[in-house]
């Protein structure tokens, strides 16, 4: 899959194996690689986290309804 950007200056891609997340800055990229033991520690982490943040309930459904092929706000279907 080629790289796709995401939003504020982030650009995402995947191998096939692990997701590269690549910020540009002047000094050169930085870049952070999730494999799938790393993606779901963080994903562990994401729930704990904004376990009481309604901004990220709101994610928390989107996710689901893209996951079960539903429309979502993202589809532009407000």
């Amino acid at each position: 899959m080629s790289e796709i950007y995401l939003a504020d200056g982030v650009y995402a891609s995947f191998d096939g194996y692990q997701f590269c997340l690549r910020a540009p800055r002047e000094d050169g990229d930085h870049k952070v690689y999730l494999d799938a033991e790393v993606l779901r520690a963080f994903d562990q982490f994401r729930k704990r986290v904004t376990a009481n943040s309604v901004a990220y309930d709101q994610i928390d459904r989107e996710l689901g309804k893209l996951q079960a092929g539903e429309p979502s706000i993202t589809d532009g279907k407000r």
